[in-house]
């Protein structure tokens, strides 16, 4: 990769600086995905701008975060999709909130975007996608003969955005995310139309621990890839990295190579992590934060103008519901600071933290190590066959039966229906597929 590029202003991007790069971050996890792919972009010295779409679910903290590397930011409404695999870990993974990509079909101050997820990293320049025409996106691999949405071009258009939420409504996506749906609406095109696809140098999926693919790609891929997609349910900031030796420790298992991984978090060392150490505003004995730095602290956010959502009428189960989407530009965010309370302040760094401490960012801190981890686990292993449990601490055995009662049922009712109010209190959720 080529040294950081610091933003050129905005009237030296090129000869068409309405085109732009467009992400996607719907709470403050995939906020840092985007925030490592907005500096793999200024890396690779890009000269198109660089837009993040956000959700109500990404904090103050995150969106002034973005806001040092993304040229816009706009909020908009979290859609989301059932998935009709019912597999729980998909959930888990967010997929169902995908439908939010949708909205890049309303940027209308834009005449081009790229879209990548939040979970790509741009490893060479890869300006020349903006010669493509919508929607030129990579194959998925293997069956069936459909296009992967991780990377696509788009030109945004009411009359697109009209189309693809026609087809979230009314038709279950196969694979319960908005790739079944793009196919739907795109697929005929991209199927017939040669040019619309995409090499798969602008999407690398992970295939590692795969003789015949990593025979493949030390061959033919290790020196021509461009976007890496750490596609599933493994991602960079889901492994463990050794800050004292500056190398992560993939998972058993993992599906990416090493090395795309470790450029991941090298280009959230150098750009991310100085950001980032112990918050005193936090709880110091629970888990670490931020550095309670004013450029950090001081969320950058509307005072009093929130963004209009969209809104939903949704008949009964079994019928398609009518989606019904205002025309008005989504608001943009400006990167002015404002003057906030402590507490606001404290609120907002609270929420980053707990989803810090469900990662390996949590660990993140200067001198936290895979050893440490390590290390903590086996002191706890060696107290047990000595007979020294901590019966008040985590070793009590409320902790020991909620354990038990989750493996055996799964998790308590009451704490199902307190997690769902949370979620529905943050966000704005669309359910744009009926009850089946």
């Amino acid at each position: 990769m080529e040294a950081f590029c610091p933003s050129p202003p905005h009237d030296q991007y090129g000869p068409e600086p309405q085109q732009s790069w467009v992400t996607l971050a719907t709470d403050d996890t995939y906020a840092f995905g985007a925030l490592v792919l907005g500096y793999s972009l200024r890396e690779a010295r890009t000269r198109y701008k660089l837009t993040v779409l956000i959700t109500r679910d990404v904090g103050a903290v995150m969106r002034h975060l973005l806001a040092q590397v993304f040229d816009d930011i706009q909020l908009v409404t979290l859609l989301r999709g059932r998935d009709p695999l019912g597999y729980p870990c998909r959930e888990a993974d967010g997929v169902s909130c995908s439908y939010s990509k949708l909205h890049v079909w309303r940027l209308q101050h834009i005449s081009k975007g790229v879209f990548l997820d939040a979970d790509t990293l741009v490893v060479a320049n890869c300006d020349e996608l903006f010669q493509r025409r919508e929607l030129a996106a990579a194959p998925l691999r293997g069956w069936p003969d459909v296009f992967d949405t991780g990377v696509f071009v788009f030109e945004p258009s009411e009359k697109t955005y009209g189309r693809v939420m026609r087809a979230a409504r009314e038709s279950a996506s196969f694979d319960g995310v908005d790739r079944g749906i793009l196919n739907e609406v795109f697929g005929e095109r991209w199927t017939k139309d040669l040019e619309l696809r995409l090499p798969f140098v602008y999407n690398l999926q992970g295939s590692a621990g795969r003789p015949f693919f990593d025979q493949a790609f030390v061959k033919f891929g290790s020196s021509g890839a461009k976007i890496v997609h750490f596609w599933g349910s493994d991602k960079p900031w889901t492994q463990v990295y050794d800050w004292s030796k500056s190398q992560v420790h993939p998972s058993p298992g993992c599906q990416h190579r090493p090395e795309h991984l470790q450029m991941w978090w090298d280009v959230f060392g150098r750009h991310v992590q100085p950001k980032l150490a112990r918050h005193p505003c936090g709880d110091q004995g629970r888990k670490p934060g931020l550095v309670c730095r004013e450029e950090i602290c001081t969320p950058f956010c509307k005072e009093e103008h929130a963004a209009a959502p969209d809104t939903t009428d949704v008949t009964s189960p079994g019928t398609a519901g009518t989606v019904s989407s205002r025309t008005e530009d989504e608001p943009t965010f400006n990167t002015s600071k404002t003057s906030t309370s402590l507490r606001t302040r404290n609120r907002s760094v609270a929420s980053l933290l707990s989803i810090l401490g469900d990662t390996s960012i949590a660990n993140i801190m200067e001198g936290s190590s895979r050893t440490d981890v390590l290390r903590h686990e086996e002191d706890r292993y060696d107290a047990w066959e000595r007979g020294e449990m901590d019966y008040m601490g985590v070793d009590a055995f409320v902790h020991i039966q909620r354990k038990l009662d989750q493996a055996i049922k799964g998790p308590p009712s009451g704490e199902k229906h307190e997690k769902d109010e949370e979620s529905l209190s943050e966000s704005t959720y669309l359910d744009v597929l009926t009850d089946t």
